[in-house]
C-alpha cells in the first residue's frame, strides 16, 4: 500500500486530485509511515513502516462486527428495561446509547435479521404471553404492562403474532406450560 502525504503548508486540492485521482478515501496517521528522507516536500509517497502494520480489511471487519454486537447488546439491555414504556421507540433507544436511529435500525436488520419494530413487538408479545399464562391480570392490564396504550391494538398485534387472541391464549395456557417463545 502506498500513501500520498501532502504537507498542509503546500496543500492544493487540484494538485492532490492530479496525483491520485478522485479515489481519496481517508486520512491516516503519519507516524505509521516513513519517507526515507526527512526533507519537507509538497507531496511525498510513503511506504508503511515494517514495525507498524497497516490494518487489513479482515481485522477491520471483525472490529466493526464486535462494535455492532456491543451496540446491539446495549440496545437489547435498554429494551429489556423499557419495553413497557409507551414511548419506547427506535429514537429513544438510539438516543440512550448515543447513536443515530438509522444506524441502530441498520444493525438490527443486519445482525438480528429482523427490524427494530418487529423485535420490540416480539419482545412485548413474549412478555404478554408470560403474564397471561402465569398471572390473573386482566387482559387490558397485561396490554399496558407490556407497553400498549390501546387494548384493541394490543389484541390485534397479539393475535397476528400468536394466532390466538389474548383471551384464547389465556384459556389454553393459563397455569400450564407455555409453548416456546416467538423468535427473538
Amino acid at each position: 500500500m502506498k500513501v500520498l502525504l501532502v504537507d498542509e503548508r503546500f496543500f492544493d486540492f487540484n494538485l492532490l486530485r492530479n496525483c491520485v485521482g478522485d479515489g481519496i478515501c481517508s486520512l491516516l496517521d503519519v507516524d505509521m509511515f516513513v519517507t526515507g528522507n526527512e526533507k519537507s516536500a509538497p507531496v511525498q509517497i510513503l511506504e508503511p513502516k515494517p514495525d507498524k502494520p497497516v490494518i487489513n480489511d479482515a481485522s477491520f471487519d471483525v472490529s466493526r462486527r464486535n462494535q455492532q454486537q456491543m451496540i446491539l447488546n446495549q440496545a437489547k439491555d435498554y429494551l429489556d428495561n423499557h419495553y413497557m414504556d409507551f414511548d419506547c421507540s427506535l429514537s429513544s433507544v438510539a438516543k440512550s446509547i448515543h447513536i443515530s436511529p438509522s444506524y441502530l435500525s441498520l444493525i438490527f436488520k443486519k445482525v438480528v435479521g429482523i427490524t427494530f419494530v418487529n423485535y420490540l413487538t416480539l419482545l412485548r408479545i413474549n412478555k404478554a404471553k408470560q403474564l397471561l399464562s402465569s398471572t390473573d391480570l386482566m387482559v387490558y392490564e397485561v396490554s399496558t404492562s407490556v407497553g400498549y396504550e390501546n387494548y384493541s391494538y394490543f389484541s390485534t398485534v397479539f393475535k397476528k403474532a400468536t394466532g390466538l387472541s389474548p383471551r384464547e391464549y389465556r384459556l389454553n395456557y393459563h397455569h400450564k406450560e407455555e409453548p416456546c417463545d416467538l423468535y427473538l
